[in-house]
């Protein structure tokens, strides 16, 4: 799935302004990619486009399988960080999109026994904007079926 992260990113207006970290052991999920590279994709695009102009966008992937992106930004209150999950919410935003993005990852993560976490601010910041989600880990390699994150 390191593959399909990459790739991800690399088609985004201000893939420049990522900044990855993944963790260096091999992490096992049985996750299907597709459901992955829409989460990351998702989480990725929102970030670029309410994020602050110019900060670098923090991807991170944890050993216990924890996707987590971050960007700099105001603080988004508590009643509207509440809604954006809800389908064609957009937090005020006067900003292009749908308003579907979070609504959808949100969606992938109930189907595998997760939730979307959205905490502003960051965590240890008194700004900016977090998502995470923990992604499925496999409890054995099965090689050919279970792709490597």
């Amino acid at each position: 799935m390191r593959d399909v992260a990459v790739g991800a990113f690399a088609r985004l207006p201000g893939a420049r302004r990522i900044v990855a970290r993944i963790s260096p052991s091999p992490l096992v999920s049985d996750l299907d990619p597709d459901a992955f590279a829409i989460v990351l994709r998702n989480l990725v695009e929102n970030a670029l486009r309410h994020g602050s102009p110019g900060d670098p966008i923090e991807v991170a992937l944890e050993a216990d399988g924890t996707l987590r992106v971050a960007s700099e930004g105001p603080v988004v209150p508590a009643d509207t960080l509440g809604r954006l999950t809800m389908r064609f919410e957009r937090g005020g935003s006067k900003d292009t999109g749908t308003g579907l993005g979070l609504a959808i990852v949100a969606a992938i993560a109930e189907r595998i026994s997760s939730c979307l976490v959205l905490q502003s601010p960051r965590p240890g910041k008194v700004t900016g904007f977090e998502a995470s989600i923990r992604l499925p880990l496999a409890q054995r390699v099965d090689e050919g079926r279970i792709p490597t994150i």
